[in-house]
């Protein structure tokens, strides 16, 4: 979740800094950071039409910093990785001795520190810069196919991690917790605020409908109340979206947090039955209001509960078509359950 503005907040974090390294002059390293904020915006869930704005910014500033700001020296550095043949003994040198390297390894590798390219000193920087060709040297086609693997897997988790992740706090916290891992120190109190941020803006966006209050009033004094929702990143377990708004929240004598402490996130059926487990009811004397038709309605059927899918008349949606989903009872008012719920508990 994210506003116009934070990107150009985030920006100028990113680029006041970036002038000043590319100054030193370290184009390289001014790069990583510009990618590594464009990396931040998308995992935060930026939307496609800003990124390509943002990508066609970048490559006219690009443009103007080629006729104008960049150096000889790192005109050919660009040339020569797009065009690394242009100068096999000039320019290309580096790229040159590292294919030298990867070619001379083989299926199995000369040996650890048996590598001619990197013992004698005609591959550069063999410990960072090219750390793929000393490998690939050394350990062969063997040992960079076990490299490849392992750093594919790595990233594939961090990725699937963070894409499934339910709120915008999740996915930076998930990366926070990547760069620790990198040996970057962390600002606690930074994230802390972050989240409290996070927490903030959900509740100034979030509007209970208008009837919410006299209807769970009329509910909690027939029936049983019981309230099952996703974690949300929250930083401490047990705490939920709800609990923003504790007039909503005293109806309910049952709430379970999906998705954290081992208990899968909705719609699998652990949550609803665990629930109704708490409750001492029978999943085919509940029903279970909600709006998302996946985590919800299909969530609560297969559970074996009767669904009541609301599609809220004041929610402005794309709703899927409810004549292919005949199993749910659809309402668009709160008010409605009155109709259906004698009948259907």
């Amino acid at each position: 979740m994210y506003r116009l503005r934070h990107i150009f907040l985030s920006g100028f974090y990113v680029f006041l800094p970036a002038i000043l390294i590319f100054r030193q002059p370290d184009f390289g390293s001014a790069l990583i950071l510009i990618a590594l904020w464009g990396g931040v915006l998308i995992i935060s869930g930026i939307k496609l039409r800003h990124f390509l704005i943002l990508v066609l910014c970048g490559l006219l500033v690009l443009a103007l910093s080629w006729s104008f700001l960049l150096k000889e020296y790192q005109k050919e550095r660009i040339v020569t990785f797009l065009v690394p043949q242009i100068d096999p003994l000039g320019m290309s040198w580096n790229q040159t001795q590292a294919k030298i390297a990867i070619g001379s390894g083989g299926i199995f590798g000369q040996g650890m520190g048996k590598g001619s390219q990197t013992q004698y000193g005609f591959l550069p920087e063999p410990h960072t810069d090219f750390i793929f060709s000393a490998i690939a040297e050394e350990f062969g086609l063997i040992g960079i196919a076990v490299l490849l693997f392992l750093l594919t897997t790595l990233i594939w988790r961090i990725m699937r991690i963070a894409i499934l992740a339910q709120s915008n706090f999740s996915r930076l916290a998930i990366w926070q917790a990547v760069y620790n891992r990198f040996n970057c120190r962390a600002d606690s109190k930074k994230l802390a605020q972050m989240e409290t941020e996070y927490w903030e803006l959900v509740k100034s966006r979030t509007t209970p409908f208008p009837e919410t209050i006299s209807v769970l009033e009329k509910l909690a004094k027939e029936f049983q109340l019981g309230m099952i929702t996703n974690t949300q990143g929250q930083k401490s377990s047990g705490t939920h979206r709800i609990a923003l708004f504790p007039d909503i929240e005293k109806f309910f004598e049952t709430i379970i947090i999906a998705g954290e402490s081992g208990l899968p996130p909705k719609p699998d059926s652990k949550p609803f039955l665990l629930c109704l487990e708490k409750m001492n009811i029978k999943p085919a004397e509940a029903i279970y209001v909600g709006d998302d038709f996946e985590k919800d309605v299909c969530g609560a059927a297969d559970s074996g509960l009767h669904p009541v899918w609301i599609k809220h008349s004041l929610v402005k949606r794309s709703w899927p078509d409810s004549e292919t989903h005949t199993h749910a009872s659809v309402i668009t008012n709160l008010n409605e359950l009155f109709e259906i719920s004698i009948d259907k508990v």
